[in-house]
């Protein structure tokens, strides 16, 4: 799908658009393409989600619901029914309800878990989601080991979205208050070239430079940066700049003066390896 497409591209705005189109829509009403339009309503709600317009992504998981209520019966959409539950819980945690985000998440889990056959890889998307939160509330130990754990599972189950998403929020871990020692760092950067979304990749290797910055050599920036630069030409130019500019050229500054202040604390440059992360 064109749609798709352009979410897994890093342009949710844009998908948001085509998944939203009313022209679709009400073609897809009109021929009975129901799978069509729950999907529709169900994607567009992802997308609001990741641009944080938790009121646009309610309106469409309300939407999606009417629709699969009134197909109660119908199994086919049951995978849909546990994706609204996962959203709706990622909805709760964009406004700052965790509790209530958790409770939604571990339903959906157990939802996709229970359905027969299991849905696999829906259920990982929701155990990626609890990971998320674990990340988000500042429980990075916890969320290493989470993720560590879910990393293995997505591989073993051919899950190469979850593993693609659990690489970026291990990336996380680099710039956050707590990051993990070297060898996890040089571990990540081996494996970013398992991650199967270019937009993923881009801000994944962004945290690591981030990281680099604050606490390694100029060699690693350097390999990081062409590592970056050479995504170029898997993404569209405007969806490329605005990545650059929101993830390495608004945090390169700060990140720098954190390292200055480190340095007048501790005296050695923590490229020297003074410095442990």
């Amino acid at each position: 799908h064109f749609s798709d497409a352009k979410w897994h591209a890093g342009l949710p705005r844009e998908a948001l658009r085509i998944y939203r189109d009313p022209g679709l829509r009400d073609l897809a009403s009109e021929i009975g393409a129901v799978t069509f339009l729950v999907r529709c309503h169900i994607k567009a709600s992802k997308c609001a989600i990741d641009l944080g317009s938790a009121d646009l992504a309610l309106e469409e998981l309300y939407a999606a619901e009417d629709v699969l209520n009134a197909r109660a019966s119908e199994s086919r959409l049951d995978a849909y029914r546990g994706y609204a539950q996962l959203y709706a819980g990622e909805v709760a945690v964009l406004r700052g309800d965790h509790d209530k985000g958790i409770e939604y998440m571990k339903a959906a889990q157990a939802w996709f878990e229970e359905m027969s056959p299991p849905r696999t890889a829906a259920a990982l998307d929701a155990k990626v989601s609890l990971a998320q939160v674990a990340l988000e509330a500042g429980e990075y130990r916890t969320a290493f080991a989470i993720i560590t754990k879910l990393l293995e599972e997505s591989t073993q189950a051919e899950c190469w979205d979850a593993r693609s998403r659990l690489l970026f929020l291990q990336s996380y871990l680099f710039v956050s208050d707590d990051p993990p020692l070297r060898t996890a760092f040089d571990d990540l950067v081996l494996r970013t070239h398992l991650i199967n979304n270019p937009a993923l990749m881009l801000k994944t290797l962004s945290n690591l430079l981030i990281h680099a910055v604050e606490y390694l050599g100029d060699d690693d920036q350097a390999f990081l940066r062409k590592r970056i630069g050479n995504l170029q030409q898997f993404l569209e130019q405007d969806c490329f700049d605005s990545l650059y500019r929101t993830y390495v050229t608004e945090r390169y500054a700060p990140a720098l003066e954190r390292r200055l202040e480190k340095m007048s604390q501790s005296g050695p440059d923590p490229a020297d390896g003074e410095l442990e992360p």
